[in-house]
């Protein structure tokens, strides 16, 4: 990292909103939002960086206009208050919001109305939704749109495979073909509205076509029950080709009852997420599951990897080595933001 460089980050974490900031050394100072469940979505508005929207896990969207410092609750027309994601389209700044029991939300005025995008719940798909762990209600851990066509949106749903619509959530469809049924996030390319990448819990699926085939795509990526426990994955925005991802070998059951837990590793990709490369993170075994991934705007070659046990690494330098940062926060890293200025 450069010398005086400041990194200010926001992480969403089960105690809360936390700011860390530093360039070596780390400061991390509570924002906020505690006894709402844990963050596990957090959007800082493309047009206003002092406006922050926050997907909870107890209370819905919370909306910060003053940095973080302040919330309030923005839930207006939301039926399901277990947030699990959430994402904006940079030129309209619509907003997305997934839930659980798996549904999608809409905003186009900054969070103060949502409409039920209802048409997701009427797929016949949805009869096959579930999740592991009781009550075994799916949700929509994942949602994307298209920073190219505001029209295009894809979602993950644990577990359900992926769906999508091209009409801003007016319409969807189930997205199956190829693509594992255990979804846990949708990656858009920047110069190509076609490829979208998948990744679930046993490894990660590619498509050339919209999501209307995918193949599977994690050669370098292996788990004892398949293709690994995925991250996101996120792109460099430089280099399209280039991509980031972290895996744990095995599911989340056999974290707490094997000696080394996840055993998590860290992976980039030169070709477009069809083959990956595993990272060097020194001896340290890994006990924590990978769940949050952000790249820096601004230095791309850095890379921070939020765990379930509380724990941030990252890579200063593209991917040569990657580093421990924090660990032992409350609760899962479940969203990672870059502060704008």
């Amino acid at each position: 990292m450069m010398a005086g460089k400041q990194t200010k980050l926001f992480l969403g974490v089960g105690s809360g909103l936390l700011e860390v900031t530093g360039n070596g050394s780390w400061n991390v100072r509570p924002m906020g939002l505690m006894g709402t469940g844990g963050i596990r979505g957090l959007v800082i508005d493309a047009k206003d960086p002092d406006r922050m929207y926050a997907a909870t896990l107890r209370a819905g969207v919370q909306r910060s206009r003053d940095g973080g410092r302040t919330w309030e609750d923005a839930n207006e027309g939301v039926l399901y208050l277990e947030g699990y994601s959430i994402c904006q389209q940079p030129q309209t700044a619509e907003l997305y919001l997934g839930t659980q029991p798996a549904s999608v939300f809409k905003s186009s005025d900054g969070g103060d109305s949502w409409t039920d995008c209802s048409k997701l719940r009427d797929m016949e798909e949805t009869l096959f939704w579930t999740f592991p762990q009781a009550p075994h209600i799916a949700h929509v851990r994942d949602i994307q749109v298209s920073a190219v066509d505001p029209k295009l949106v894809y979602g993950a749903v644990e577990e359900g495979w992926v769906v999508h619509s091209n009409d801003g959530g007016d319409s969807w469809v189930t997205l199956k073909q190829g693509v594992e049924f255990d979804s846990h996030a949708v990656t858009l390319m920047p110069d190509d509205v076609n490829v979208v990448l998948a990744t679930s819990g046993f490894g990660v699926y590619r498509s050339e076509d919209g999501g209307r085939t995918f193949d599977r795509s994690d050669e370098g990526i292996k788990g004892q029950l398949g293709g690994g426990y995925m991250s996101p994955a996120v792109v460099h925005p430089k280099r399209p080709n280039t991509l980031y991802a972290a895996a744990a070998e095995v599911p989340p059951p056999w974290w707490r009852t094997r000696k080394p837990g996840a055993n998590s590793h860290f992976f980039r990709s030169d070709d477009q997420g069809r083959s990956w490369q595993q990272l060097q993170h020194g001896d340290e075994v890994i006990t924590g599951g990978p769940r949050a991934i952000a790249i820096d705007p601004e230095d791309p070659d850095r890379v921070f990897f939020g765990l379930m046990n509380g724990g941030l690494w990252m890579t200063e330098d593209g991917g040569k080595s990657v580093n421990k940062v924090l660990e032992g926060l409350e609760g899962p890293v479940g969203a990672i933001q870059f502060a704008r200025q």
